[in-house]
Formats: structure tokens, sequence, C-alpha cells
């Protein structure tokens, strides 16, 4: 049974980062109205690049480049997991 809205999705992303090793993050409301939009803007760039508005397409692409910088900071300002070495 999946879970709607910014809960649902905050334990299917603990659960998506838990798989790949990141156990201790802890994702605010914030950062998923980021995700959100990016997604938006991903979809709208594609449409104006197929469309030839070409002034629409930069003006989505600066802000989806923000928005990936700012996702980026975040995700560089968080503990590292402990790495495992191989024997």
């Amino acid at each position: 049974m999946m879970v709607g809205g910014a809960n649902g999705r905050n334990a299917i992303v603990l659960d998506v980062l838990h798989s790949f090793g990141f156990q201790h993050y802890q994702f605010q409301d914030a950062n998923f109205r980021y995700l959100d939009e990016n997604k938006s803007l991903i979809l709208k760039i594609v449409e104006s690049q197929n469309s030839g508005k070409l002034s629409e397409c930069a003006e989505n692409q600066a802000r989806l480049q923000r928005n990936l910088m700012y996702l980026a900071a975040i995700a560089d300002s968080q503990p590292q997991p402990p790495t495992m070495h191989s024997q």
C-alpha cells in the first residue's frame, strides 16, 4: 500500500537512500518542493524546445540549474556515511 503526500514521498525516498547507504539523511518538505518543481521545469524545458520557444527554455534551464545547485549544496553539507572497505 502506497501512502500519498509528502510523508509517503519521504518514506519512499528514505528507503531508496537507505538502499544506497545514506542512513542519516533528513529531508524537509522544502526540498521535496524543489524536486517537484525540477520535474515540472524539465517538462517545460522539453516542451519549449519542441515548440521553438528558446527564451522560455533558457529561463527554465537557468531556474533548474539554480535549484540543482541548491540541492547539491544541501547534499554536500550532510555527514558522509562511513565507507566500507573491501577485504
